[in-house]
C-alpha cells in the first residue's frame, strides 16, 4: 500500500479516536452506535487495516491501549474459571466484559431485550471478550444464536484452543456452510470439517463447542455438527478473525443475535464424552 494512503488512514483513525475519547463518559453501557470513519473497501486494504490500524494509533499517541468500551460495574474476577464450574459471560443487560471488534465500517453493536445484537456491517461486525483470562482446553462454550437478516454467517465464534484460537463458522459462504477455520492453514470451506446446515432466518439455535486436549467438537441443538482430532493439526485463525481473539463473535453483511453465553469447565469424566 502506498505511504500516502497509510498516512490518510492514520489521520482518519486519530480523528475518530479523539471523538470517541471525548464522548466516552456519555456512552450508553448497552450500545455502541457512534459513527465510524470510512475505511477503504478493497479486500486487501481491509485485511491490512485489521492488523496495522491498532499499531498506527498506538504509535501516533504514544500509548499501548485505550479501552473505549463501558463495562458493567460488577466484573468477573481473575481466576474465576478455575474456581467456578459454569460461568455466565453475558448478563443480557449490558456489554459487560465485551467490546467492539474494530473491523471498520461495522454495524451497530447493542444489547436489546436480553440479546447481544451484531448489526449488519460492511462487511463485518464483531465483539470480543475483554474479561478474565479464559481456559485454553477442557471446557465447553455454549450460546444461542439466530440470523435476524442477511444471508451469510451471523455468529461465527472464535474461541481458545490451548495457546491458539479457532473459529466455528455458522452459515457462511452464502448462508449454509459450517466448519472450523483454520486447520493446517485451510479455512472452513476447504478442510475436513466443512459441512452444510440450513439455518432458518429468525430461528434460535443452541450451539455448544467442546475443547479438550485432544479434540474440538461442535454441536447445534445437541446434535453433532463437526469435529476434529487435534493430533498433528495446526490450529490458527483467518487473518481478519484475529480481531476476535481469544473469544469473540462476528457476522458478515448480516445481522445476528446472541444470548445465554456460558463457559463450563469439563469435569474429568466429561472430557472423553
Amino acid at each position: 500500500m502506498p505511504n500516502f494512503e497509510q498516512n490518510a488512514t492514520a489521520r482518519r483513525l486519530l480523528k475518530s479516536l479523539s471523538v470517541q475519547l471525548h464522548s466516552h463518559g456519555s456512552q450508553s453501557r448497552g450500545t455502541e452506535s457512534e459513527k465510524r470513519p470510512e475505511s477503504p473497501a478493497v479486500s486487501s486494504t481491509f485485511r491490512w487495516l485489521s492488523i496495522v490500524r491498532p499499531g498506527i494509533v498506538a504509535l501516533a499517541l504514544g500509548i499501548v491501549s485505550a479501552p473505549l468500551a463501558t463495562f458493567a460495574e460488577e466484573k468477573l474476577q481473575p481466576g474465576i474459571f478455575a474456581t467456578t464450574p459454569t460461568v455466565s459471560l453475558f448478563d443480557g443487560k449490558t456489554l459487560g466484559h465485551w467490546t467492539r471488534a474494530d473491523f471498520g465500517k461495522e454495524g451497530v453493536l447493542e444489547v436489546k431485550d436480553g440479546e447481544l445484537i451484531l448489526g449488519r456491517g460492511n462487511p463485518m461486525t464483531g465483539v470480543l471478550w475483554k474479561g478474565p483470562e479464559l481456559p485454553g482446553s477442557n471446557y465447553e462454550l455454549s450460546f444461542e444464536a439466530r440470523r435476524v437478516e442477511g444471508n451469510d454467517f451471523f455468529s461465527a465464534v472464535t474461541f481458545p484452543v490451548k495457546k491458539n484460537a479457532c473459529t466455528l463458522v455458522l452459515g457462511g459462504w452464502g448462508g449454509g456452510l459450517t466448519g472450523l477455520s483454520s486447520i493446517n492453514g485451510s479455512d472452513a470451506s476447504e478442510n475436513e470439517t466443512t459441512g452444510y446446515f440450513e439455518f432458518q432466518k429468525g430461528q434460535w439455535y443452541k450451539v455448544r463447542i467442546r475443547v479438550t486436549d485432544d479434540r474440538i467438537d461442535a454441536f447445534v441443538d445437541d446434535k453433532p455438527l463437526t469435529g476434529v482430532d487435534l493430533d498433528g493439526k495446526q490450529i490458527s485463525l483467518r487473518i481478519e478473525m484475529e480481531l476476535c481473539r481469544p473469544l469473540g463473535f462476528a457476522s458478515y453483511r448480516t445481522q445476528g443475535a446472541i444470548k445465554n453465553i456460558e463457559l463450563r469447565q469439563l469435569p474429568a469424566a466429561d472430557k472423553a464424552n
